[in-house]
């Protein structure tokens, strides 16, 4: 199991900001956010998930679907 150091509810609200274009001006928080999901959800295609799924996802299914990944152990 992997360990996620953030919870669904702050994934989601980071997640919502993110589609709700607030750090559209500043491209190095939007940065700083990224990292964070991709950090505390252990995900590494959580810009995948939010920027390029067709149909868009909402943020639950964001988060569900990052909560869902497990890295292959070698």
């Amino acid at each position: 199991m992997t360990h996620r150091s953030m919870s669904r509810e702050a994934a989601e609200d980071l997640i919502q900001r993110l589609l709700d274009l607030e750090f559209v001006e500043d491209e190095e928080r939007e940065g700083e956010v990224i990292a964070a999901l991709q950090r505390g959800l252990v995900c590494p295609d959580i810009i995948t998930l939010i920027y390029h799924t067709t149909p868009e996802l909402t943020p639950t299914e964001i988060v569900d679907q990052a909560m869902a990944y497990e890295p292959i152990a070698l």
